[in-house]
């Protein structure tokens, strides 16, 4: 059984992205069967791959590239959890809207505007901002408990439809 987890962000260092990976890099023997997609571009790709190499990841993490949005809603449909590592305060963070319409649940740094998204326990999870340790025990706490993670994703599917419909923001 694949384990997947997804993240959708710019590859700028206030994404995260190495928070991410030094989590991951700290829980893959404790997890083989974890695989992680990272979607995006930007001039911190190479260094992202880089560390990724680094920490003996070549098998667990897959760095997409730019993928269309109708063929990410594909890819990331079977995630377990989306990942959003910011260290800054994104002031709403699409992506974690994203992730509820599509039904996943949500793993967000404790920092911004993704913080008001999800509702902890419930819809998602939060980590401290820039804590891999953390990061990578959330991590754990959602692979042992599938169930909590597809409830989490139907939970935060309902918030979506209820918040983020265009009926609902647009007058």
């Amino acid at each position: 059984v694949v384990i997947l987890f997804v993240c959708a962000s710019r590859m700028f260092p206030k994404k995260g992205i190495d928070v991410l990976i030094r989590a991951i890099g700290a829980i893959k023997d404790s997890v083989p069967a974890l695989r992680v997609i990272i979607a995006g571009y930007g001039p911190e790709l190479p260094a992202l791959k880089n560390l990724s190499a680094q920490l003996g990841l070549d098998k667990m993490l897959e760095f997409t590239g730019h993928i269309p949005r109708e063929r990410m809603e594909e890819v990331f449909a079977p995630a377990w959890a989306q990942i959003v590592p910011s260290s800054w305060e994104e002031p709403f963070g699409l992506v974690v809207a994203e992730a509820q319409m599509r039904g996943t649940a949500t793993i967000v740094s404790n920092v911004g505007g993704p913080t008001e998204i999800i509702e902890e326990g419930l819809t998602g999870r939060r980590f401290a901002v820039g804590d891999a340790a953390d990061l990578a025990r959330v991590i754990r706490e959602v692979i042992a408990d599938r169930d909590a993670a597809d409830r989490m994703g139907r939970a935060g599917r309902d918030r979506a439809l209820r918040y983020f419909r265009e009926k609902g923001v647009a007058p």
